[in-house]
């Protein structure tokens, strides 16, 4: 079978305004996530003292908020990396998923800004392993489904976030770095905001030319073959070039017709038809970045690709079901998040994380010790089958005073085992009166 490859440039971007925000990109309390099926590397593209090696000191704030990262640089690299993993936690694939990432100058006025733009680096059609013949594929999909790098020259996909938010930038609002979803006021959740543009890299997003309906290169892509034009019935593949120019601005009849999604969305209050259709955003005149490649604005509750950013989401929701219908397969793990350490003393500590079962029992526990070895565990601790986190403790004694120590958090269930990332914590001096105080926490990948 001929395989076709195609470079394509067809971002979508993250807009925000200073009443509403316009157009969004991705867990969930603490700082390091899993290590499951699929892994997300993000590759630092930005230039020494810039974007993610920006060098000044970090965000208070955002240290708060779980993110230990010990520059701003750091801090939005451990960030960005967080919601990576998210992703890779619930998406399996045998190919490394490679993003090209970087801060730059964008769009920022007073009233509103571009936050970044993300998208895939390649398509891909008729690759062996394709489930549907014709039809173009982002770059991650493709690899998955092929078990092959199709462009192994290429980084997958890449992405670009504005930094001029909180500096330069007359708009009344700064990114927030912290990790457990509750940015201060006046502040954008930088992880929400990685998610969702994540989201479009791996696959939420169609290459319609919206403006003329133009299919690429004359060729069906697989987002297109789920999106119908309620009012006619008719799906965008099906459609000539004015009738996909017509339907994507038929506000309200733009619907997603996938069955996982249709069979995940019942939680809708609005935004749902009653066959299960949900409804995607097809503003009237077009807007070229935001249009069809969203859930609608008009859903309850909110979800994450919806096309304005109105607070902190993390969690995917039914953009994973949007997923599965464009082919991607998911993984059951346990989603794993290591948190920081608490009640520190001089030989004794608390660790801290989070497990979200994914709907199986199994165990978890710490791996520590003083190099990224480990050497130690704590008890092992089983639990249900619940599909919501739950928070993870065990203490631990009989350490040495004034020593670093690394640990992370680990659970399993039937599907595999998830790793949270590496944490240190420093033990206190020993003192006549015992533990307690303070000390300085530092984060690690490994």
């Amino acid at each position: 079978m001929t395989r076709w490859n195609e470079k394509i440039k067809d971002s979508k971007s993250i807009y925000a305004t200073f009443l509403v925000a316009a157009l969004i990109v991705i867990p969930f309390g603490y700082p390091s996530h899993i290590h499951a099926q699929a892994t997300i590397t993000v590759v630092n593209l930005d230039d020494e003292g810039e974007g993610f090696n920006d060098p000044r000191e970090p965000d208070n704030a955002s240290t708060t908020g779980g993110n230990i990262g010990s520059t701003i640089g750091r801090q939005r690299l451990v960030a960005f990396q967080y919601a990576a993993n998210i992703w890779a936690s619930l998406l399996d694939s045998n190919v490394e998923i490679i993003v090209g990432a970087q801060f730059n100058p964008l769009l920022c006025e007073a009233t509103n800004a571009f936050l970044g733009s993300t998208g895939t680096n390649t398509v891909h059609r008729d690759f062996k392993g394709a489930p549907v013949s014709n039809t173009w594929y982002p770059a991650a999909l493709a690899n998955s489904l092929s078990g092959t790098d199709l462009a192994p020259l290429e980084d997958d996909i890449s992405a670009v976030f504005n930094s001029t938010i909180g500096g330069t930038c007359t708009f009344p609002k700064a990114w927030y770095y912290g990790l457990d979803g509750k940015p201060p006021e006046n502040t954008i959740d930088f992880v929400s905001i990685a998610l969702h543009e994540l989201g479009h890299g791996l696959g939420f997003q169609t290459f319609v030319d919206l403006a003329t309906g133009a299919k690429l290169n004359n060729f069906d892509d697989i987002f297109m073959l789920w999106l119908e034009d309620h009012s006619t019935g008719e799906l965008y593949s099906e459609m000539t070039n004015m009738g996909r120019v017509s339907a994507s601005i038929n506000t309200g009849n733009v619907h997603w017709v996938g069955p996982e999604v249709i069979n995940e969305s019942e939680g809708l209050i609005s935004g749902r038809d009653p066959n299960g259709h949900v409804e995607m955003y097809a503003p009237n005149p077009l807007n070229p970045e935001v249009s069809v490649s969203h859930f609608s604005a008009s859903l309850n509750p909110d979800e994450l690709m919806e096309p304005s950013f109105t607070g902190a989401i993390q969690d995917v929701g039914l953009a994973l079901s949007l997923m599965k219908d464009i082919g991607w397969s998911t993984t059951l793990q346990p989603l794993v998040t290591t948190g920081p350490a608490d009640a520190i003393g001089f030989n004794s500590v608390t660790l801290k994380g989070k497990v979200k079962p994914n709907g199986s029992p199994g165990n978890y526990y710490f791996e520590y010790g003083t190099t990224t070895d480990y050497g130690s565990t704590t008890p092992v601790t089983g639990y249900g089958s619940s599909t919501i986190y739950f928070l993870a403790n065990a203490e631990v004694s009989s350490l040495e005073p004034e020593t670093k120590y690394h640990f992370r958090l680990v659970a399993t269930n039937s599907a595999g085992t998830s790793f949270g990332l590496d944490f240190t914590f420093d033990t206190i001096a020993a003192t006549n009166g015992g533990g307690g105080g303070g000390c300085f926490i530092t984060v690690s990948s490994k």
